[in-house]
């Protein structure tokens, strides 16, 4: 329960406050002098307030004591509540309200209730430099079982309460796919009279181009409160382990503009998460942060800043504000020239960050960069960064997803691909037939990664309304090396890794990727597949029985279990396997969580709607196809 203290600079500064709430707020004394926490009850969630001025945030020197009694303690405090009702915004602006006078992080875990086990969520609230406790994983997981029933963990009552939006726009999708199915059936009816004139088409069409406005959030009175945060200072972090709906659409609106970034936990696995859940608190805590920041990007005669990507709050044209700004976090910034750029001339960029450190000292880091500018477009094409500007194209379509019907953003990525292509060939290209597809070579991947995008979660005409919310919020400030795999995650073969003959060849302990298609996954072969967030490891129907006992310490496919955690056991493929994991979240600086699939079970689809490469019964194209049609389009564009 304590190990994260340890990591944790215990100074004058270091404060640290605890709130747990349910249908109401509960804040709690820790003040040296009592005996025992003392809790303070808040019952008012339409006008918040805090019960005392000082005392509920503490220096953690003084109430070391007190803050492991109460950590004892709460989770027999709530065992026997029904209150099924979740406080969530006014929970939030109370601990605000509390530690507004000094800023720092707001740390907020909310999930669902257990039915043999109902607890209230909890709320840790930090003033500037943290310091954080565990308590909350221990508590969601006391009385868990397989049979347990979750409720929904929406925010309910009080300022900001929020209903279940994604249940009536999915039912309105799906009603508008049925009509539209069954007239289509009939021959009398062509596609194209349908479309125009048939009211369920109609319906349905209206139907997808309104899905995606559950993805905006529900009103404003989260964005307003979080633009109060950003002005304060205070950076919210949100954590959530859930089963059902909560509107991550609404609820990431804080985090986003403080700052701060959404954890999401779904399905939550009591047995297999916990791990992942301590792993991302504790580098939350201890990563490389600063607080209280401001940036600006500044740029040479001729070329000015467009707009910035990423969660920050920004007040004024020219600035960004970051209450908090982690080594994580990703600021993207598209440019503009507004005048003629020389030939062989340099332009020159400035990135300068003002911030305070844990330690309260006050800092500006300044990163200079100069650049050659050409009218050679050949040079351009060869020295593209093919991962650079696909995640600028990536985080710029993820913005205008809530804003957008998916098909849209669907041909706008495919014409970005299609006009790249179209320039090089055009301007670049050597003479050669047309009936060949002409690709440079740095950006020889662009058509793979653009219909990986096409297939990604966010722009799934059927995915759920939450994971595209999640995918989205991600994607804002997600780093190039994470947001790569994101799109177009790695498989590997894992069933052989006692010929590590591509250890010498390639230097690395993870063998080499495969192609992300179903030919390469045979059914005596066990695949690893990673996202950068997940790992999904793939069984086939017949593997060998020794390799199953090797790597997951069971005899057959019918015994692999439902929710999974790595063991090593005493053998050389299991160790080989574990360091194969290791070497991954090294890499991904997360904790990956890990998933076991098999074919003819809802994983394995999952495991192979991954496979980008394959063409899916929704209608989207297989990679071959895909180059056809973009090629098709080239060709159409080069004759008009």
């Amino acid at each position: 329960m304590y190990e994260l203290k340890n990591p944790l600079q215990e100074g004058p500064r270091t404060m640290v406050g605890i709130a747990t709430f349910d249908s109401t707020i509960h804040f709690y004394n820790l003040k040296r002098a009592l005996q025992q926490p003392l809790m303070l009850i808040v019952p008012d969630i339409h006008d918040v307030y805090t019960p005392l001025q000082t005392d509920v945030i503490v220096p953690v020197s003084e109430c070391r004591q007190h803050l492991e009694l109460l950590l004892d303690s709460i989770p027999t405090m709530f065992q026997n509540s029904r209150i099924a009702e979740s406080a969530f915004s006014a929970a939030i602006k109370a601990a605000f309200l509390a530690m507004k006078n000094t800023g720092g992080k707001l740390l907020v875990f909310q999930s669902g209730k257990l039915m043999n086990l109902s607890s209230s969520a909890h709320l840790f609230f930090l003033s500037f430099i943290f310091f954080l406790l565990l308590t909350y994983t221990e508590i969601i997981l006391m009385g868990y079982s397989d049979d347990s029933t979750m409720f929904s963990v929406l925010p309910s009552v009080g300022i900001g309460a929020l209903s279940a939006r994604e249940a009536e726009g999915r039912s309105n999708i799906l009603q508008g796919r049925r009509y539209i199915i069954l007239f289509m059936c009939s021959p009398a009816i062509c596609c194209g009279c349908l479309l125009a004139f048939h009211p369920a088409a109609i319906f349905l069409f209206t139907g997808l181009q309104e899905a995606h406005k559950l993805l905006q959030p529900a009103d404003k009175t989260m964005k307003e409160m979080a633009i109060e945060f950003a002005e304060y200072q205070v950076c919210v972090d949100v954590f959530i382990t859930t089963q059902t709906y909560v509107d991550i659409a609404s609820i990431s609106v804080i985090p986003k503009t403080t700052g701060g970034q959404v954890y999401y936990y779904y399905p939550f696995s009591a047995v297999s998460d916990p791990a992942k859940l301590y792993n991302d608190l504790r580098w939350n805590v201890t990563r490389p942060q600063g607080f209280e920041a401001v940036m600006r990007v500044r740029c040479s005669q001729g070329i000015q800043v467009q707009e910035y990507h990423g969660n920050f709050c920004k007040r004024i044209p020219t600035d960004i504000d970051l209450a908090t700004i982690d080594c994580d976090k990703t600021i993207m910034v598209t440019l503009k020239h507004d005048d003629k750029l020389q030939d062989g001339s340099e332009c020159a960029f400035q990135c300068a960050l003002l911030y305070t450190t844990v330690y309260g000292q006050r800092r500006i880091r300044v990163t200079n960069l100069s650049l050659p500018c050409t009218n050679n477009l050949s040079n351009l094409f060869r020295l593209a960064d093919l991962d650079s500007q696909f995640v600028c194209f990536l985080k710029q379509a993820a913005s205008e997803i809530p804003s957008n019907p998916p098909l849209v953003i669907r041909d706008r990525v495919t014409n970005f691909c299609i006009n790249i292509l179209l320039s090089y060939r055009k301007f670049c290209a050597t003479v050669s037939s047309s009936g060949q597809l002409i690709l440079p070579e740095a950006l020889k991947l662009l058509p793979l990664y653009t219909l990986a995008l096409i297939k990604s979660t966010g722009l799934k005409l059927d995915g759920r309304i939450d994971d595209r919310s999640f995918w989205i919020n991600y994607v804002s400030s997600v780093s190039t090396p994470l947001a790569i795999p994101l799109v177009h995650p790695r498989m590997i073969a894992i069933h052989d890794l006692d010929s590590q003959a591509w250890v010498e060849a390639i230097g690395s302990l993870i063998p080499p990727a495969l192609p992300l298609s179903s030919e390469y996954v045979n059914d005596n072969g066990v695949y690893l597949l990673e996202n950068g967030q997940d790992v999904s490891i793939y069984i086939g129907n017949s593997v060998n029985p020794d390799i199953l006992q090797k790597l997951f310490g069971i005899s057959s496919v019918a015994e692999i279990p439902t929710q999974y955690v790595l063991e090593q056991y005493d053998n050389p493929l299991s160790k080989k396997l574990n360091d194969v994991v290791n070497e991954i979240r090294r890499q991904r600086c997360s904790f990956l969580r890990l998933k076991l699939c098999k074919k003819g079970d809802p994983s394995g689809m999952s495991f192979f709607s991954y496979l980008v490469e394959d063409k899916v019964p929704a209608g989207t194209l297989s990679y071959v196809e895909f180059l056809v049609q973009v090629h098709r389009q080239i060709q159409v564009k080069m004759s008009s």
